[in-house]
């Protein structure tokens, strides 16, 4: 008995070091990008606030290594022991891999390894792509270093203690030869499933009423030192044995169900009935729907030459506002999207609903908002219950087609786009192999010039929407350089600069088509990014972006103008819908933002992973659903102003995961 506690306790004490190792590399790999914020002695506090899920995940390795030596004295076999020697170096390889692979994903999206990122991985081609700029040399020999510390633990450690061990049920009962009938073999057998007992105490975090979990560990308002905090191991088997795309119940009620559809009715001047159709639970109350948002009515400014423009619908790869100048983004980046403001209509103050493209793409298509632990697209049968207003155009006889440079299954981007009922989609496939020369498929330039050949054989009225991927990490454009590229930002900052170029040359050539005098060119980001400026996932500014209208179906006296109000990506499908003068009752969680009668309140809500961000006038803040607290007020707030709007918050995400529950 005294030689399986020690055997238990090294190979613990071995992963605890183990763990502390990944995590120190894990600090010192993203800090440049966000550890900026970090308060006195947190770092050091993290590797202490980590202990007791470190001890869970390490009492979960060495159970299993005590249920192979348990196993052994069952078996007159002498490798046994090199069973559970193999044991602990599979799952060393395994381990280490995930960490340090885990620290690279982290630098690009300030998110730990779960299921969304895991279901990506299904699309193999696509996740080489978006870990092409990886430091690959420097990552091997990280990972090398962590096998070799780890090897010499286990030799050191482990090994002297069963040195000319002739199986394992040396190890345990301390007796050679075999002798299951002893009474010492048994008492051993009987030890070790107590033992098993204690370790399962450990994996669960101890005997209160609540399991382990990211609470028990979280513990400072800056995401990153939580996010370093978490065990990546513990972190990702979570996922992998409670995906959050098997969600059956809502995890983030935190008010009376009444109270928080009260809440969100009067954020979106709805009937308390509204959200009811979704469900199907009162299909009679449509009718009673024929509210403002979406009707054409002199309660929307009209600001189209006509109620049945050509849409061109450009979707721009991770195009933050911190890219464009005329939003106090930096210089010199994008011209030609500043060149384009005199003949357009801004957006100033749009903020994305998500973080990744299946997000923005549901947000932007579908009027529907980012959850902050799954993604819809996650699920076809619920993308399948989603309005998306590109079938309101189709019904209304347009042409609906989709370009996108890359592969639309990935992500499953393909189901909303065919919920959209696109007759036509042209993706990678449509591009010859020496068109397929980014990471991703085709680049911009080719994907435009694809665009323009397309549109000629087009039936009027059509809606093209089209989808850039050159801006996508690794940041690697057919041009020659114009920032450097010793820098991730310079990168960014290049690639950003090509995807404005050849968007300012599509954009120059429509002009002299023949359908350009009665064409609305919609531009939207899908998401925000860290870059150029560092921002953290739970920052706000990572998520306000550019959204512009333009072309020769805009009228004159609202060329050069700008929307100041404060709206979401997800507004886009009311605000477009009321210009056509069609229904968008489908899309309650879009409101028009050009009413003019004062009908729409000017706020933005977005989720991240387990947190959610508002925004309205003098106020923005974002909520840590596993610390239930604040933890990011925006420049200008105070803490009572964004105390005093976290109900509003807190019912949008509670409201919002009630309705994907249902659909």
């Amino acid at each position: 008995m005294k030689s399986l506690i020690l055997f238990a306790a090294k190979l613990i004490f071995i992963w605890l070091v183990l763990f502390a190792l990944f995590r120190a590399w894990f600090i010192i790999y993203n800090y440049n990008n966000y550890g900026q914020s970090i308060q006195n002695n947190e770092l050091a506090q993290s590797f202490v606030k980590a202990l007791p899920m470190d001890v869970s995940a390490a009492c979960y390795i060495t159970s299993i290594a005590v249920l192979l030596g348990l196993a052994g004295l069952f078996v007159q076999k002498k490798w046994w022991w090199r069973l559970v020697k193999g044991y602990y170096f599979v799952i060393l390889l395994i381990c280490t891999f995930l960490n340090i692979g885990e620290s690279d994903l982290y630098h690009s999206t300030g998110v730990k390894l779960n299921y969304q990122n895991m279901e990506y991985l299904l699309y193999p081609r696509e996740s080489m792509a978006y870990a092409a700029g990886a430091p690959f040399l420097l990552l091997i020999a990280v990972i090398f270093i962590c096998l070799l510390i780890g090897w010499f633990l286990f030799k050191y450690l482990l090994e002297p203690f069963t040195a000319n061990m002739g199986n394992v049920k040396y190890i345990f009962s301390h007796r050679k030869g075999w002798a299951w009938k002893s009474t010492g073999v048994f008492f051993t057998f009987l030890s070790g499933c107590l033992l098993l007992g204690i370790l399962f105490i450990g994996i669960r975090g101890g005997t209160g009423t609540a399991p382990m979990n990211a609470g028990f560990v979280y513990f400072s308002n800056t995401p990153f030192i939580n996010h370093a905090t978490l065990n990546s191991t513990w972190n990702f088997v979570q996922h992998v044995a409670n995906p959050a795309a098997r969600i059956t119940k809502n995890q983030f009620a935190t008010l009376e169900t009444e109270k928080a559809q009260a809440i969100v009715d009067s954020l979106f001047n709805r009937t308390s009935n509204s959200f009811a159709i979704l469900s199907g639970n009162n299909p009679d109350d449509k009718a009673n729907q024929q509210d403002s948002i979406g009707q054409p009515s002199a309660n929307t400014s009209l600001v189209l030459t006509t109620s049945k423009p050509n849409i061109v619908l450009l979707i721009l790869e991770s195009w933050t506002s911190d890219v464009i100048e005329a939003l106090g983004g930096e210089k010199g980046i994008t011209p030609n999207f500043n060149n384009l403001l005199p003949q357009g209509l801004l957006f100033d103050n749009i903020y994305a609903s998500g973080d990744r493209t299946d997000k923005g793409l549901v947000a932007v298509l579908a009027g529907y908002p980012a959850q902050p632990t799954t993604a819809i697209t996650t699920i076809p049968s619920k993308i399948e219950n989603l309005p998306v207003w590109a079938a309101q155009l189709k019904k209304n006889g347009y042409e609906n087609t989709f370009f996108y440079g890359g592969d639309i299954a990935y992500a499953n981007y393909k189901s909303v786009v065919l919920q959209g009922q696109y007759q036509k989609i042209i993706d990678r496939a449509a591009f010859n192999e020496s068109q397929c020369n980014a990471k991703w498929g085709a680049h911009d330039g080719a994907l435009l010039d694809k665009v323009q050949q397309t549109l000629p054989n087009l039936q009027q009225p059509f809606l093209a929407t089209v989808m850039t991927l050159s801006s996508h990490e690794p940041f690697i454009v057919p041009m020659p350089d114009q920032f450097d590229q010793s820098t991730e930002q310079g990168r960014f900052n290049n690639a950003m600069f090509y995807a404005d170029k050849v968007l300012g040359e599509f954009l120059t050539k429509e002009q002299q088509q023949p359908w350009f005098n009665n064409t609305l060119y919609l531009l939207i980001a899908d998401h925000g990014h860290r870059l150029p400026k560092h921002n953290p996932a739970h920052v706000h500014a990572k998520y306000r972006i550019p959204m512009l209208w333009w072309g020769g179906a805009l009228q004159a006296k609202y060329k050069g103008q700008r929307i100041t109000n404060i709206a979401s990506q997800t507004d886009l499908a009311a605000t477009i819908l009321a210009q056509l003068h069609l229904e968008a009752n489908q899309f309650v969680w879009s409101k028009n933002i050009l009413s003019n009668n004062n009908q729409t309140k000017p706020f933005a809500f977005f989720c991240y992973n387990n947190g959610v961000g508002f925004v309205a006038p003098n106020v923005g803040f974002t909520f840590d659903n596993v610390l239930k607290k604040i933890i990011y007020l925006a420049p200008g707030t105070t803490e009572q102003a964004a105390n005093q709007n976290l109900e509003k918050a807190q019912a949008l995400q509670q409201i919002l995961i009630d309705d994907y529950l249902k659909r």
